[in-house]
């Protein structure tokens, strides 16, 4: 990871944990909340508390009542085995690797999908995350948002 890509993931950090508000508010994050209200159960995983507090409150103002935020991190969620049909990143996958990777295996299904999106760079062959997602058995696709390329990684169970 380049000085940049660090400075830029430690900065995106503070404003987690000082005010969430102001990540939601880019248009990148201008998420369909409707969705979520199709789903009979979504899970929210996050290790901040003051984004966990920050989804809570948004959840409620939106009247989505289906939505359980819990404590946790990618490589030690805390959902039972076989438990979603869907597991969904964005741009969070990467910091314990090949724990994360167990965990989303024993989470999804048979016949879920694992969705790692948006992250911050076009993949080159020599980087380790592209390399292993690869290796695992994800896909790559690579998309322009704004002026920038962004990657997601899919893969079928």
């Amino acid at each position: 990871m380049s000085e940049q890509a660090l400075l830029w993931e430690l900065g995106e950090l503070l404003v987690y944990d000082i005010a969430p508000e102001l990540l939601d508010a880019l248009p990148m994050n201008g998420w369909d909340f409707g969705a979520v209200g199709q789903a009979r159960e979504v899970f929210a995983v996050e290790p901040v508390a003051r984004l966990r507090e920050f989804m809570r409150d948004r959840a409620a103002a939106s009247g989505i009542a289906n939505l359980y935020v819990l404590d946790g991190t990618l490589d030690g969620i805390p959902l039972p085995p076989d438990t979603a049909d869907v597991h969904l990143t964005c741009r969070a996958i990467g910091w314990h690797l090949e724990e994360e990777l167990v965990e989303i295996e024993r989470v999804v299904r048979a016949g879920g999908v694992a969705l790692h999106l948006g992250l911050p760079y076009p993949p080159s062959p020599d980087d380790p995350l592209h390399r292993r997602l690869l290796e695992a058995g994800y896909s790559a696709v690579t998309y322009a948002e704004g002026q920038e390329s962004r990657t997601s990684y899919r893969k079928q169970f």
